[in-house]
Protein backbone atom coordinates (compact mmCIF):
# COMPACT_ATOMS: atom_id res chain seq x y z
CA UNK A 1 0.00 0.00 0.00
CA UNK A 2 2.90 2.40 1.02
CA UNK A 3 4.69 1.33 -2.58
CA UNK A 4 1.47 1.93 -4.51
CA UNK A 5 1.02 5.70 -2.48
CA UNK A 6 4.11 6.44 -3.27
CA UNK A 7 4.41 5.72 -7.07
CA UNK A 8 1.12 7.62 -7.37
CA UNK A 9 2.96 10.76 -5.54
CA UNK A 10 6.14 10.42 -7.64
CA UNK A 11 3.68 10.45 -10.93
CA UNK A 12 1.66 13.51 -9.83
CA UNK A 13 4.88 15.09 -9.05
CA UNK A 14 6.57 14.20 -11.95
CA UNK A 15 3.45 15.46 -14.20
CA UNK A 16 3.28 18.78 -12.32
CA UNK A 17 6.53 19.44 -13.46
CA UNK A 18 6.33 18.44 -17.20
CA UNK A 19 3.36 20.68 -17.17
CA UNK A 20 5.05 23.41 -15.58
CA UNK A 21 8.16 23.44 -18.06
CA UNK A 22 6.30 23.32 -21.21
CA UNK A 23 3.75 26.14 -19.89
CA UNK A 24 7.64 28.25 -18.90
CA UNK A 25 8.23 27.54 -23.05
CA UNK A 26 5.20 28.40 -24.52
CA UNK A 27 5.58 31.91 -23.01
CA UNK A 28 9.76 32.53 -24.56
CA UNK A 29 7.96 31.10 -27.74
CA UNK A 30 5.06 33.81 -27.84
CA UNK A 31 7.74 36.83 -27.04
CA UNK A 32 8.02 39.37 -29.53
CA UNK A 33 11.72 39.78 -31.39
CA UNK A 34 13.27 42.79 -29.30
CA UNK A 35 14.23 44.34 -32.39
CA UNK A 36 10.65 45.01 -33.36
CA UNK A 37 9.18 48.71 -33.67
CA UNK A 38 11.17 52.20 -33.66
CA UNK A 39 14.46 53.27 -33.49
CA UNK A 40 16.64 56.57 -33.91
CA UNK A 41 20.45 56.98 -34.42
CA UNK A 42 21.83 58.61 -31.32
CA UNK A 43 25.38 57.83 -31.55
CA UNK A 44 28.62 57.28 -33.90
CA UNK A 45 31.63 56.03 -33.44
CA UNK A 46 34.49 55.36 -35.42
CA UNK A 47 37.25 52.73 -34.27
CA UNK A 48 36.29 53.04 -31.21
CA UNK A 49 35.82 57.34 -31.00
CA UNK A 50 32.42 58.66 -30.05
CA UNK A 51 31.56 61.06 -33.09
CA UNK A 52 28.30 61.26 -32.34
CA UNK A 53 28.29 65.41 -33.00
CA UNK A 54 28.52 64.31 -36.18
CA UNK A 55 25.19 62.20 -36.19
CA UNK A 56 23.47 65.46 -36.03
CA UNK A 57 23.70 65.72 -39.92
CA UNK A 58 22.12 62.38 -40.41
CA UNK A 59 18.89 62.23 -38.97
CA UNK A 60 18.08 57.68 -39.53
CA UNK A 61 15.63 56.20 -38.27
CA UNK A 62 15.02 52.56 -38.44
CA UNK A 63 11.43 50.64 -38.21
CA UNK A 64 11.01 46.91 -37.94
CA UNK A 65 7.95 45.35 -38.38
CA UNK A 66 6.72 41.82 -37.18
CA UNK A 67 6.48 41.00 -40.56
CA UNK A 68 10.42 40.64 -41.05
CA UNK A 69 10.25 43.76 -42.96
CA UNK A 70 10.93 47.37 -42.84
CA UNK A 71 12.49 50.89 -43.25
CA UNK A 72 15.34 53.11 -43.07
CA UNK A 73 14.79 56.64 -43.56
CA UNK A 74 17.15 59.98 -43.39
CA UNK A 75 15.63 63.25 -44.10
CA UNK A 76 13.28 63.04 -46.67
CA UNK A 77 14.59 59.80 -47.78
CA UNK A 78 13.97 56.49 -47.52
CA UNK A 79 14.23 52.17 -48.42
CA UNK A 80 12.88 48.69 -47.97
CA UNK A 81 14.56 46.34 -46.01
CA UNK A 82 14.06 42.79 -44.89
CA UNK A 83 15.40 41.32 -41.16
CA UNK A 84 15.85 37.93 -39.98
CA UNK A 85 17.59 36.26 -37.14
CA UNK A 86 20.16 39.03 -35.88
CA UNK A 87 20.54 40.53 -39.39
CA UNK A 88 18.35 43.18 -42.15
CA UNK A 89 19.59 43.36 -45.66
CA UNK A 90 19.03 46.60 -47.34
CA UNK A 91 19.45 45.66 -51.05
CA UNK A 92 23.20 45.60 -51.23
CA UNK A 93 24.68 44.05 -48.27
CA UNK A 94 23.40 42.02 -45.20
CA UNK A 95 24.02 44.02 -42.16
CA UNK A 96 24.25 41.98 -39.10
CA UNK A 97 23.26 44.02 -35.74
CA UNK A 98 22.36 43.39 -31.89
CA UNK A 99 19.68 44.55 -29.51
CA UNK A 100 20.57 44.93 -26.11
CA UNK A 101 17.50 46.75 -24.11
CA UNK A 102 17.04 49.72 -25.83
CA UNK A 103 20.17 49.56 -27.40
CA UNK A 104 20.18 48.45 -31.34
CA UNK A 105 23.83 48.42 -32.90
CA UNK A 106 25.26 47.48 -35.98
CA UNK A 107 28.60 48.36 -37.86
CA UNK A 108 29.14 49.00 -41.40
CA UNK A 109 31.72 51.04 -43.01
CA UNK A 110 33.85 50.75 -40.06
CA UNK A 111 31.54 53.20 -38.71
CA UNK A 112 29.21 51.48 -35.33
CA UNK A 113 25.99 53.09 -35.70
CA UNK A 114 23.95 53.19 -32.04
CA UNK A 115 19.70 53.45 -32.00
CA UNK A 116 17.96 54.24 -29.09
CA UNK A 117 14.17 53.05 -29.29
CA UNK A 118 11.93 55.69 -30.16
Amino acid sequence: MKKNFALSLALVLLLALCACGTQEEKVEEDLPDPVIGSWQLTGLELEGVDVSAYSVQFDIRLVFRPDGTGTVSSGEDSFSVTWQNGAFYDGRETISYTVEGDTLSFVSEGLTFLFTRS
